[in-house]
């Protein structure tokens, strides 16, 4: 193919740096997460995999794989931390901690009032227009990262990872390309 063919046909791709994330429908006694921070705080997330397992069928010695259940695996968002309080790392914590209390070792009941977070890993085209959303649906907080803090980093910012686990995933995008129950 000569060039000129594929520059006819490249719109110049999508951009991995042009995206937001935003969580709504938290259970009750979780802050709320600031929109600005969602935009601004928000260093990297993973756009989720999609996986089908497989049934492997012996017959006559050959292995013969079907489709199996769908898997859900874990998405990682990273996160740089606001000095001033720690009201990002703040946040997270205190959704991990809804499930299970530290001292108390009670938590929330994984009903459907509680267990209703939403989280939506929006990828932008240049215009800041979202081209596809991916709706975590039933997603919660499972691990914030450990933070080190050593002297010896002089000229970095403080950031860690939180893992969210969800039941399925939904996602709505341009020119009617949706994935949904």
């Amino acid at each position: 193919m000569d060039i000129s063919k594929f520059t006819s046909k490249f719109d110049g791709g999508a951009r991995s740096n042009l995206f937001q994330f935003r969580v709504t429908n938290l259970p009750a006694g979780v802050p709320a997460f600031n929109a600005d921070d969602q935009i601004v705080h928000v260093k990297s997330i993973q756009l989720p995999e999609t996986t089908v397992g497989e049934i492997p069928v012996n017959h006559m010695g050959r292995i013969y794989k079907f489709p199996g259940d769908r898997v859900y695996n874990d998405v990682s968002v990273t996160i740089l931390s606001d000095g001033t309080d720690m009201r990002i790392r703040h946040f997270f914590e205190a959704w991990n901690h809804a499930w299970n209390k530290h001292f108390a070792n009670t938590g929330l009941l994984p009903n459907d009032s509680n267990l209703n977070a939403v989280v939506d890993l929006i990828q932008l085209d240049r215009a800041h227009a979202p081209i596809r959303t991916y709706k975590l649906q039933k997603a919660w907080c499972s691990d914030v990262s450990a933070v080190d803090l050593s002297h010896d980093n002089n000229d970095a910012l403080v950031e860690f990872t939180v893992t969210l686990k969800y039941h399925f995933f939904e996602v709505d995008g341009k020119n009617g390309l949706h994935l949904r129950r």
